[in-house]
Parts: C-alpha cells; structure tokens; sequence
C-alpha cells in the first residue's frame, strides 16, 4: 500500500513539472509572438484585459477577485493568451488562523464563434498551474505556533463568453464556466492596427 501511494505521489508531481514547463514555454511563445507586433507597431492582434470575479467564494466553485490576461489573434477565430490571478483568504478554525495566498498562472485559448455587430460569443480552455503559500498561526498564547508552507496544483477552467465593444478598441466581457474561476466581469483593450497610407 505504501508503495503504491508513492507512485502515485511520484506521478502527481511529475505532471505537475511537465504542466508547470508547458506553462512557461507557452508564455515564452505569447511573449515571442507579441514581440514583433510591439517593435512594427502593427498590433492590431493584441489585446489586453483585467476582471474581477462576481458571487461568493466556495471550496468548489472559485471566484477569484482579480485576474488580467493578454492575447494574440492566430485568425478571426482563433488566439492563444495568457492569464493571472491572485486571490487571499483567511480561514479562521478554533485555536488557528490560517493565511492563505493562491497565484494562478495558465495559458489561454479562445474560439469566437459568433459574432454580430459589437456583439461576440466565445468559449476559452485555460491550462496552467496554481501556487498556494500558506501561513498558519495560533490565536492561542499558550500555545504559540507560525508555521509557513506552500504547495502546487493544476489549475484549469472552462469558460464561454460574451463581449460588447462598446467604444473603439474597448470591449466589456462577461465570463462564466468551471475550474480555478468560474465568473468573470472585465473590459478589455484591442490595439489598433495603424491606417494604410493611400
């Protein structure tokens, strides 16, 4: 039993590395993509954006308070990004309080699927991995304890969307879906590609 509980952990930690390596490569891809866009100034395919999340926050369906993101359009259809969250909480039990930070870090692929006039629908995977740094102490002065601790975990969603453009280059979104954010309220902002010269 105790051999197979550490395999088990073994394989748990090796996707955990290969998941955090997919991560940063994909970053240094979205990095690299956007790059020459900046240095032509022809980012007509970058786009920007920042949310909160809406609701309550449960064990099961996290609402994770602020996230940015940023994505580069492949085609009309589709583009690949990366997103950020931070969220803290403190969770309170008898004799302890307990610290809790949670980074998000995940690629992002979009599919817009519709669109009419400034209205568009779309749907997102995000894949990446999650950081949890953790600080427990002891309310207790009879018995004093601060112990600090951090783990990692996979953090995924599934998202669908809707976006208005509601100025030039300015578009509010609205996300719902499943995984480490299950609801999104933000605005995002499209660079504009320079006019062509007649």
């Amino acid at each position: 039993m105790c051999n197979l509980w550490w395999m088990l952990r073994t394989v748990h930690t090796s996707i955990l590395k290969r998941i955090k390596r997919f991560t940063r490569y994909g970053i240094g891809l979205v990095i690299g993509l956007a790059m020459p866009n900046v240095a032509q100034a022809q980012m007509g395919t970058l786009e920007v954006g920042a949310s909160v999340g809406l609701g309550s926050q449960k064990q099961t369906n996290w609402v994770v308070p602020f996230s940015m993101r940023a994505s580069i359009e492949l085609d009309p259809h589709y583009s690949i990004g990366i997103i950020g969250g931070y969220f803290h909480q403190r969770v309170a039990i008898t004799g302890l309080q307990s610290l809790q930070d949670f980074y998000v870090t995940a690629l992002r692929f979009d599919y817009r699927y519709y669109q009419f006039d400034n209205f568009k629908l779309y749907g997102a995977l995000e894949l990446g991995y999650l950081l949890i740094r953790r600080l427990d102490e002891s309310t207790n002065p009879v018995f004093p304890l601060s112990r600090r601790m951090s783990s990692s975990a996979l953090a995924w969603a599934a998202v669908g969307g809707v976006g208005y453009t509601f100025q030039k280059n300015f578009e509010a979104f609205v996300e719902l879906g499943y995984g480490w954010s299950n609801s999104r309220v933000g605005i995002a902002y499209r660079f504009a590609k320079p006019e062509a010269n007649n």
